[in-house]
Order: C-alpha cells, then sequence, then structure tokens
C-alpha cells in the first residue's frame, strides 16, 4: 500500500476544553498524510476558532454526531476515513498501524480507546473494564474505515444515538468485512467525574438504546448483556485487583440499573406511542369510510375536492360516485403533479380566497381536514354554497373540538390534541401525550388555525343557507374507532353533508 491519503473526521460540541490535545495528537502522527476534518454542530464556546488554526476544513452540520461524522466523510478526499473524538487523544503510532493492518486486507481497523485515570476514581474503574475488550470484536467497533466501504453500508445510522458504534460495526460484520486491531490506543480524556451525572447519563442512553435494539436485536443481547463472557475471559484481573474487581460489580449494578430503567421507560413511551397511532390510524380509516357512505351515485355529477393533496382518496370517492368528471383544488406544489396525472383537473388557489370556479356547476364538493387549517372559514363555506348546483350537496370533515380526548386534556390543563400543531415552527406543542408529529415543510401546512364540534358546524352551516342531512363520527380515543360511530358528539373526527 502506498501512503494512502486518511481523512481524520472530528465531529464536535462545545468541545473547547479539549480539542486543542485531540487535534495536536492527530498533527503530530508519525504517518503524516492525513487530511483533517472537523464538523461542528453550532458550539458557542471556541471550538471552531481552535479547529482553523488546525485545518481550513471545519464544517457546521447537525443535528447530532452521526450526522455530522456522515457529513464528514461526504467531504473527505482520502482512502481511509477515521473517526475520532474530540476528547481523544491519539497515540502518535495509531494512524500508521492502521494504515498497515490495512495493508494486509483488513477493510476495517479498531483502535482501543482507554480512560484517562488522572480524571477520578469513576475513570479508574471504567479503565479496568474497558481495557477488558481490546481485541474483543464483540464489544469494540472499528473507527478507521475503508472510505467506499464506509459508504456501502451506509455510514452510521442517523436514528440512533446510542449504540450508533456497535450498530456500525455489526453492519460491517453482516456485509463480511474484515476488522482487524492494533496496539496502539487513543486516552479518553472526557472521562466522568461526577458519578450520579454519570448514571443519569447512563439512564439516557438506556431510552436511547431502544433505537439500537430494535435495529440490532441478534447481537444487542450480547453487546448489551449484563454477564459478558469477557469477564470470564479476564478473571485473573479480578484476582490481581480485588478492589477495582469489587468496585467494578457495584458499578456495573448500578449502571445497568440506571439504563435499565431508562430502557424500559423508553419501551413503555414507544408501546404507548404505537398503542395511540394504531387507534388513530384505525379511526382515519373508519373516518374515510363514514365519508364514502355520504356520497350517493351519480355517474353524471361534476364532482369536486378542495384539497386533493396527490388525488388518492379523490379517485377512491369519485369511483364511490362512479363519475369520470373529476376537479380537485391543491396548492401544494409537490401534490399537483401525481394528482394531474390520475385525470384530475385541477386548479391551484388558496382555499382562502374567492374560488376561481364558476357559480352553479358542481353537484357534488368534498373536504377533509381542510377547514381547521383556514383562517377565512367564511370564506370557505360560502363560496362552496356558490359554487354548488341548487340541489347539489357537500361532504366536509375535520376534527372534533368536542371528542372526549381534547375534553380530557382540557382538564389536565394542556394543549387539546386538535390544537398540538398550531404553530409552524413545531409541531406537538404543549400535551405530553400528542404522537401525531410534522416534519420539515409539512409545518407550514398542516398546522391548524380553529376547530370545530358538532353543535357549532351544524349552526355554521346554515347560517349559509345549507340544510344539514346527515352527520357521523369516528375514533373514540382512548377506546376503539368503531365507538365514535355510536358517540359522534364525542368522537375525534366528524364529517357532514349538506345540500344547497
Amino acid at each position: 500500500m502506498n501512503n494512502p491519503l486518511v481523512s481524520v473526521v472530528v465531529p464536535t460540541y462545545n468541545s473547547s476544553k479539549f480539542l486543542e490535545r485531540c487535534l495536536e495528537s492527530v498533527k503530530n502522527q508519525s504517518y503524516q498524510n492525513i487530511e483533517l476534518i472537523v464538523v461542528d454542530n453550532n458550539s458557542t464556546d471556541s471550538t471552531k476558532e481552535i479547529a482553523r488554526k488546525y485545518t481550513e476544513k471545519v464544517f457546521n452540520k447537525g443535528p447530532e454526531r452521526s450526522a455530522q461524522v456522515n457529513f464528514g466523510v461526504e467531504q473527505a478526499s482520502g482512502e481511509f476515513v477515521y473517526k475520532v473524538d474530540s476528547d481523544f487523544v491519539l497515540d502518535k503510532d495509531v494512524v500508521l498501524q492502521c494504515v498497515e493492518k490495512a495493508s494486509e486486507g483488513f477493510e476495517a481497523v479498531v483502535v482501543h480507546n482507554s480512560p484517562d485515570t488522572s480524571v477520578s476514581w469513576i475513570a479508574k474503574i471504567r479503565k479496568f473494564e474497558v481495557d477488558m475488550y481490546k481485541y474483543d470484536i464483540t464489544h469494540s467497533s472499528a473507527r478507521f474505515v475503508r472510505k467506499e466501504v464506509y459508504k456501502k453500508i451506509g455510514g452510521f445510522n442517523e436514528e440512533i444515538t446510542a449504540g450508533e458504534d456497535y450498530d456500525f460495526q455489526n453492519k460491517l460484520n453482516r456485509e463480511g468485512y474484515k476488522t482487524g486491531f492494533i496496539d496502539a490506543e487513543a486516552l479518553h480524556l472526557g472521562e466522568p467525574t461526577s458519578f450520579w451525572n454519570h448514571m443519569k447519563k447512563y439512564y439516557d442512553y438506556g431510552k436511547d438504546f431502544v433505537n439500537y435494539a430494535s435495529e440490532n436485536e441478534k447481537e444487542s443481547k450480547d453487546q448489551l448483556g449484563f454477564f459478558r463472557n469477557v469477564y470470564l475471559r479476564n478473571w485473573k484481573r479480578f484476582v490481581k485487583n480485588p478492589l477495582l474487581g469489587t468496585g467494578f460489580i457495584f458499578y456495573n449494578i448500578l449502571k445497568y440499573s440506571y439504563g435499565g430503567y431508562g430502557y424500559i421507560f423508553a419501551k413503555f413511551k414507544l408501546a404507548r406511542i404505537n398503542f395511540f397511532v394504531k387507534l388513530y390510524n384505525n379511526a382515519v380509516m373508519l373516518n374515510h369510510e363514514n365519508i364514502k357512505s355520504l356520497f350517493d351515485e351519480n355517474c353524471q355529477a361534476a364532482f369536486i375536492d378542495l384539497g386533493c393533496g396527490d388525488g388518492d382518496i379523490t379517485m377512491k370517492v369519485a369511483n364511490k360516485i362512479k363519475t369520470k368528471n373529476i376537479y380537485g383544488v391543491e396548492i401544494e406544489k409537490n401534490d399537483v403533479i401525481p394528482g394531474k396525472q390520475k385525470g384530475i383537473l385541477i386548479k391551484e388557489f388558496n382555499l382562502n380566497k374567492k374560488f376561481d370556479l364558476e357559480d352553479n356547476f358542481f353537484d357534488i364538493a368534498y373536504s377533509n381536514q381542510v377547514i381547521e387549517h383556514l383562517y377565512d372559514s367564511d370564506n370557505f363555506i360560502s363560496e362552496i354554497y356558490r359554487i354548488l348546483k341548487p340541489g347539489g350537496y357537500a361532504v366536509i370533515g375535520t376534527e372534533n373540538a368536542s371528542s372526549w380526548c381534547n375534553i380530557f386534556a382540557s382538564i389536565m390543563g394542556w394543549q387539546i390534541f386538535s390544537l398540538t400543531n398550531f404553530s409552524s415552527k413545531k409541531s406537538t406543542i404543549g400535551n405530553p401525550l400528542a404522537t401525531l408529529k410534522y416534519q420539515g415543510p409539512n409545518l407550514k401546512t398542516s398546522h391548524h388555525v380553529r376547530i370545530f364540534n358538532i353543535k357549532g358546524l351544524r349552526e355554521y352551516f346554515t347560517v349559509f343557507g345549507f340544510n344539514l342531512e346527515k352527520t357521523v363520527g369516528a375514533g373514540y380515543f382512548p377506546f376503539p374507532a368503531y365507538f365514535g360511530k355510536l358517540d359522534k358528539i364525542h368522537s375525534h373526527f366528524i364529517a357532514f353533508k349538506i345540500r344547497k
């Protein structure tokens, strides 16, 4: 192997305390063909200033270290990439030994990192434990990897924030890549000084390990297990160091207790979320069935969906009506094209404004989960009345302010479920049980402006001249969705058939 370029990627966040020593150790490597890349996550200290003293390649990227490292690898020019934490100090021959090991046919190399025992008594116990893992592939992870291999396995999983190193190594193992070990080490400076803060960290790790365990079901049983074969293989350490060995046992019991509490809490939270998401999805499906039941067959009808999205639901309703005269209104550019491809004649305009549609043209108008997003609902209802033919009807669906779950939230002093997404900046505000989250650009179109109940909407429709024909309900959280059909006054989703 002829002096390949090695890209060292250092993720940072407020790392000024140790960063200079870390980067100095990279600079002083006996192997010099190194490209240094620092990826910072919006540090508020002098991290970036320190980094720029050692490299021009200083970037800003979040939201956490896996995303930072993946981004750094994208910027890398080296044949190999080496992830180095900002509180590591490398032995001078680390990179050299990694390159030599790679020349023997290994695609990945483990660099053992050992705690700095001068920091605290906790570090001494941690070193007693961690040094048992040197040369043990079950409890180690490669940080030095051939870049093409890194990319083939997808880099670090950005959904995993604890155990991401284990997950990375497991992906290497599954794909059959060879992992080697070197003797040179990295010294970990950022060892814990407060025992209880350290236990709190393991509690947080326990919560995060739920994601890791779900992705690595088989491997996690060994990698996260309390009883490990590596301890038995190192029984002489316990005999030679009885004080450290005893301390490690008690430390491990507490570590797993705190981590276990965090893990159980996260599993309970995940189970709760899955339970409510399933209830919600069942309610949505029943609501769609309810809505379809309100339409009459009319193969000649001019039918319009106000807020048709990508047209999937629009076409299902049109099939129920058995009409080919299908129109839609949609403001989201990404939905307009697939909607038009389905044969829907779509116009693009804001439903808060006067509709760009003819008077008395449509036999049937439909709108579901739209009225709660509009700041001018008066315009919306009056315009529907205008575009319908005499005797034509509309089906309008929305969420119910008087659903039992919204009443419960109000009693608890929380934001009601149907109004937790009122901001275009963040979803699920003010309610700890809210689980339906919107991301990125969807926030701007998904937030609610107002919520109605059955009595309010019934009266509201009559103000504009409509006659109410039928009301249906679906969803009855936390009970099965069908209960909402029986007690629509307190169901979560409500829909109305109103006639001009």
